[in-house]
This record gives C-alpha cells, structure tokens and sequence, in this order.
C-alpha cells in the first residue's frame, strides 16, 4: 500500500491531497481565521471568537467540506488571536 501526500499553496488556504497509489481519498484545507480584536490580559476564546468560527465552519459545511481539526492561538504580546482550521473533503 503506498500513501502520497501532495502540498498545493495558493494565495489564501494550503490544500493538501492523501491519497493511494494514483487514487486521491482526501483533500485537506486548511485557513487562518483571525478571532475578534486584540487580548491584552486573556488568552481565552471570548463568544464573539467562537461565533466567529462557528460562521467559518458553517460557511465550509455549505461548499461540502467537513472539520477535520482548529486550534485557537492566542498570547498577550501578540496583535491578534487565530484560529488555524483545517477542513476534509472525500474525493
């Protein structure tokens, strides 16, 4: 059994590709999406954060992709928190 995993970069999300043999199974998407304003004392996800990626991953749902993972970064001395989502569409 082989396995490929191909990397396309576009200018917005990295599409990666798995696959078997010659036979595409999955693509993979993934985005930043930036949460609401900047967080000088919290590094927690605020309701406006999380209205925020409820959006994103309801907008994906929409184009057919389904949430494979997200992780929420977010630190005191940096401009902005993020999410980093990453969606799965069967080929």
């Amino acid at each position: 059994m082989v396995f490929f995993v191909a990397f396309l970069q576009t200018s917005k999300p990295i599409y990666i590709f798995i696959g078997k043999g010659d036979e595409i199974m999955f693509e993979y998407k993934s985005e930043i999406v930036m949460a609401d304003g900047f967080k000088l004392f919290s590094t927690k996800a605020s309701e406006c954060d999380m209205k925020i990626l409820d959006d994103v991953i309801n907008a994906r749902a929409a184009e057919g992709w389904e949430l494979a993972n997200y992780i929420y970064s977010s630190s005191p001395l940096e401009a902005g928190a993020r999410f980093i989502v990453t969606f799965k569409k069967a080929k």
